[in-house]
C-alpha cells in the first residue's frame, strides 16, 4: 500500500474528515491537499474552486521541489499522532463509554465494574481536585460533575478540560425534572447560589433569579448507573440537598451508593427546622444501608482519603 501512494507526488482529495484515503496517505508519508477544514494537513482548498485548487497544487509542488515540504507537513508524524493503535483504542473506549452512559442498566448487560464519582455542586472543581490529590486511583473513576451556575461552570470547564474521565453537566440536580429559579450569590465566585428561598448567607440576589434546568437525580441515576458500579456521591448545593435527600430516601437510592458525602446548610436559612428534620431522618435511616458510608459537614471541602481503602 505505501508503494502505491508513494508512486504519486501529491495526494489530492476533497475529503475533510479522516477517511481511509486520508489516513493511508498520512501513514505513507505523502504530501496531501484536502478539502477546506481538514485538520490533518496544512494544505487545503475548495475542490469546486478550480483556480484556487490549482494555486494550492502549485504551492505544494514548489515546496516539494525546494525540499521544504516536510518542515510544515510531516504526514507520517500526523499519522502517528492521530491514527496510531493506542490513539484509536482510546477513541473507541471514549465512544463506547458515551454509548453506555445513554442507556439504562436493564437495556445493557455488562460485567465490568466501574468506579463512579458524582460531584453534585461542582462549583470550581474543588472536589475533583481533592479526589486527585487524595485518592490513588482517581484517574480510574468515571466522574460526572453537575454545576448550574453559568460563570462557575465556565471555570469548572477550564480547570477540568484535560481530564478525560470527567463529564460536566451544566444543570442542577434535585427531586424532579423541571425548570426552576436559581438565586445567584454574589459573595465570591458565585458561592452560596441556591434554588431555595430564605438563605441568609452568600449575598443572595432574590429579586432577579435566572432560570435553570434541574435533573431528577433518581431518573438520571437509573439511566446512567449500572447495578455493579461502585458509586461515590458528593453533595454541596447550598440547601438544595434537603429536597434531593428526601427523594433519595423515598426511592431507597442509598442502597446503590457506597459513600455519601453531604454538606448541610440548615444553619444558613431563616427557618432551619424543616431542614433539620431531613438531617435527622437521614441519620436514622442510614442503619438500613450498611454498605453506604455517610460523611457530613457544614463547611469546607471533603477529604476523600478513605476511598483508598475501598
Amino acid at each position: 500500500m505505501p508503494t502505491v501512494y508513494r508512486a504519486a507526488d501529491i495526494l489530492l482529495t476533497p475529503h475533510v474528515i479522516a477517511t481511509r484515503v486520508v489516513r493511508e496517505a498520512c501513514a505513507s508519508g505523502i504530501p496531501m491537499i484536502a478539502g477546506i477544514g481538514c485538520r490533518y494537513t496544512p494544505y487545503t482548498a475548495n475542490p469546486k474552486d478550480i483556480s484556487g485548487y490549482a494555486k494550492m497544487i502549485d504551492k505544494v509542488w514548489t515546496k516539494i521541489q525546494n525540499g521544504s515540504i516536510y518542515t510544515t507537513h510531516n504526514a507520517r508524524q500526523i499519522a502517528i499522532d492521530h491514527f496510531s493503535l493506542p490513539k484509536a483504542g482510546e477513541a473507541m473506549v471514549t465512544i463506547f463509554e458515551k454509548v453506555l452512559a445513554k442507556y439504562p442498566t436493564h437495556q445493557i448487560s455488562t460485567t465490568s465494574q466501574r468506579k463512579v464519582f458524582l460531584d453534585i455542586g461542582g462549583h470550581l472543581g474543588e472536589s475533583i481536585t481533592k479526589l486527585y490529590q487524595e485518592v490513588d486511583d482517581a484517574a480510574s473513576y468515571q466522574i460526572f460533575s453537575f454545576e448550574p451556575h453559568p460563570e462557575s461552570f465556565k471555570t469548572l470547564t477550564q480547570r477540568t478540560h484535560r481530564l478525560k474521565n470527567v463529564q460536566l453537566v451544566n444543570k442542577a440536580v434535585g427531586p424532579s425534572d423541571d425548570i426552576v429559579p436559581f438565586y445567584l450569590g454574589y459573595s465570591q465566585w458565585g458561592e452560596g447560589s441556591t434554588t431555595l428561598m430564605g438563605k441568609q448567607t452568600g449575598a443572595i440576589e432574590y429579586e432577579q433569579p435566572i432560570s435553570i434546568e434541574m435533573i431528577d437525580f433518581y431518573r438520571w441515576f437509573q439511566e446512567n448507573i449500572y447495578n455493579n458500579d461502585t458509586v461515590v456521591v458528593k453533595i454541596n448545593i447550598e440547601g438544595g440537598e434537603y429536597p434531593l435527600l428526601v427523594r433519595m430516601l423515598d426511592t431507597q437510592l442509598l442502597s446503590k451508593i457506597s459513600h455519601l458525602y453531604v454538606q448541610f446548610h440548615s444553619d444558613k436559612f431563616e427557618s432551619p427546622g424543616t431542614f433539620k428534620f431531613v438531617e435527622e431522618r437521614l441519620e436514622k435511616e442510614m442503619k438500613d444501608y450498611p454498605n453506604c458510608t455517610l460523611v457530613t459537614n457544614r463547611k469546607g471541602v471533603f477529604s476523600f482519603k478513605d476511598l483508598n481503602h475501598e
